[in-house]
C-alpha cells in the first residue's frame, strides 16, 4: 500500500504524478493548479477530473448520495 493516498495524471510527462496531500480537497486543488484529474492511488479510480462539468465531479466524489443522507 501506497504512502500516498492520490496521484493526478500529468499530460505532459503521459504518466502518474504522486500528490503530495493526504486530504482529499488539498488534493484536488494541488492537482487543479496543473490542470490534472485526480485518481486514487492504490487502484487509480478517478475522483475528480478538471476539464468536465460540477454534476460529473459532483457523481465521481458522491455527493448527490451524501446530501440524500442528510
Amino acid at each position: 500500500m501506497s504512502k500516498y493516498k492520490f496521484v493526478m495524471w500529468d499530460w505532459d510527462a503521459g504518466g502518474y504524478e504522486i500528490i503530495p496531500k493526504e486530504d482529499l480537497i488539498e488534493a484536488i486543488y494541488y492537482a487543479w493548479n496543473y490542470e490534472c484529474s485526480v485518481y486514487t492511488a492504490d487502484d487509480k479510480v478517478l475522483i475528480f477530473s478538471p476539464m468536465d462539468d460540477n454534476e460529473y465531479n459532483s457523481d465521481l466524489l458522491g455527493y448527490d448520495s451524501l446530501m440524500e443522507k442528510n
